[in-house]
């Protein structure tokens, strides 16, 4: 006998047993909050800068908030699984769910330093080329003789050890936008 609800599909459920509405869940203000600060830095950064700049800090900012809404899934996923097992279970839950919990923070380090960028804007320096990293050791990366390291994020100019370049850099972030070479 066939009651016609085999091919039904599910109703979708927008209200939990508690009463609360799907975006009044904490994670999901959570989730809504990073979408927010995502779009509110966004409108910023194309409003306040242009071309390369633009790129590097829309590039940081979008990863952070892109990685943040990834692990809202897996800190809540691990979170509510370690409240309702047994103990033995939820020991390595709680471990998980505190591993992520700091691998977030690192997150959240990463799009600070991201705001400092956009509120500090690009500074311009003179730097002398100490040390070239081979690209294929992981990030095209120098370090200068006054003791920093920078990342290359485009290069127009080829940098050689000993070289004097006058460069745009990021100084929380360490990302270095244009150089332009002086001595060689």
């Amino acid at each position: 006998m066939d009651t016609g609800k085999q091919g039904a599909i599910a109703p979708i459920v927008l209200v939990e047993a508690d009463g609360r509405k799907w975006y009044r869940r904490k994670r999901n203000i959570a989730r809504i909050g990073i979408v927010l600060f995502w779009l509110a830095s966004s409108a910023v950064i194309f409003a306040m800068y242009e071309s390369i700049e633009r790129t590097v800090l829309w590039s940081e900012i979008s990863m952070a908030c892109a990685a943040l809404l990834i692990f809202s899934f897996f800190v809540s996923y691990a979170y509510r699984i370690a409240r309702t097992t047994r103990l033995v279970k939820s020991r390595f839950l709680w471990l998980l769910a505190v591993v992520l919990g700091v691998m977030v923070l690192y997150i959240l380090l990463m799009a600070g330093q991201a705001l400092l960028d956009i509120a500090a804007g690009p500074v311009e320096k003179q730097i002398t080329v100490a040390e070239r990293w081979d690209p294929r050791r992981g990030g095209d990366n120098i370090t200068t003789t006054d003791g920093g390291r920078y990342e290359l994020f485009s290069e127009k100019v080829e940098m050689r050890k000993g070289g004097t370049y006058k460069v745009i850099i990021f100084r929380y972030s360490r990302k270095m936008v244009g150089l332009e070479q002086v001595a060689p």
